[in-house]
């Protein structure tokens, strides 16, 4: 499944966005953007992000004070459905969700999906060593560059990048699924519990759970890779702020943050003569997940 914005009018007219399930795009004026539209000087350089979690569809804004409008009502948050019109600087974009029919009278959408994106397209919003940006080739499916930083011995870029590249769900169950390989008997009690919520929170990733995992982290006092999991359950949508209070959306990005940070203390735990061998056993597992994806 997937999202699909297609620009009817303006300087987008003729593009189509597609964000599939799990997945996050960044609109706007800038060639860092995921769909960059250059000739638009009313556009932010991120002007807005589309996040197809798994649940809803989300648009959030990120131009400031220029603003981004659905349905003509000025938005900062806001859930998205098939024939909504997101306006942003001077195109106009509609709405098709995959699975929720178009209502009667929505502009008619081409709801074929394009090719996928490139280990390039990932990779430019990391911050990545000189020795992995080096590997990058135009055109490169995600897990053909993941290949050759593994062999390149680039561990702490190919956590890096598989983290970022899995849908956050699978992120988080892939770090589980690492750490419970590794060390599961050692953990104490508050670790075990932040393990258990974090995989709770990537097999059913609910508002409920999340809170959940925020609150097991606490407990293990955010110290050790099972709380880092547990918080990356924790940053990947809603709001950082306690339930009640102005929401405060998270960077797009932490969720990969937290898993990254989980594997790469668990790797470097016990012996060092083993760490490599734990990275490649971590990477071997994620690289299944990955080639089970769409995007990769």
């Amino acid at each position: 499944m997937a999202v699909i914005l297609q620009a009817t009018s303006g300087p987008a007219a003729g593009m189509k966005i597609v964000v599939p399930n799990g997945q996050v795009a960044h609109v706007g004026r800038t060639r860092w953007a995921d769909h960059s539209i250059p000739g638009d000087a009313t556009l932010a350089e991120i002007h807005f992000v589309v996040d197809f979690g798994a649940q809803h569809c989300h648009i959030r804004d990120r131009s400031g004070n220029l603003g981004t409008l659905l349905n003509g009502e000025k938005i900062a948050d806001a859930q998205i459905h098939s024939g909504d019109q997101i306006a942003a600087g001077q195109s106009i974009f509609s709405v098709l969700v995959q699975g929720e029919p178009l209502p009667a009278k929505a502009t008619e959408i081409d709801a074929s999906i394009p090719v996928v994106k490139t280990a390039h397209d990932y990779a430019r919003q990391l911050d990545l060593s000189p020795e992995a940006v080096a590997l990058i080739e135009d055109r490169q499916r995600p897990v053909n560059y993941l290949d050759r930083l593994i062999q390149g011995e680039l561990f702490a870029d190919a956590v890096r990048f598989l983290a970022f590249l899995l849908p956050k769900p699978v992120a988080v169950a892939w770090g589980c699924q690492c750490l419970e390989s590794v060390a599961s008997d050692r953990l104490p009690p508050p670790q075990m519990s932040a393990l258990r919520s974090a995989r709770q929170w990537s097999a059913e990733p609910n508002e409920k759970n999340r809170r959940i995992a925020e609150t097991a982290a606490a407990a293990a006092k955010y110290e050790g890779p099972a709380s880092f999991l547990a918080l990356a359950a924790f940053w990947s949508e809603g709001s950082l702020a306690p339930e009640g209070l102005e929401a405060v959306p998270p960077n797009d990005g932490l969720t990969a943050q937290g898993v990254m940070a989980a594997l790469l203390i668990a790797a470097s735990q016990g012996d060092p003569a083993q760490t490599a061998g734990r990275y490649r056993g971590f990477l071997l597992q994620g690289k299944v997940l990955a080639e089970s994806q769409p995007t990769a």
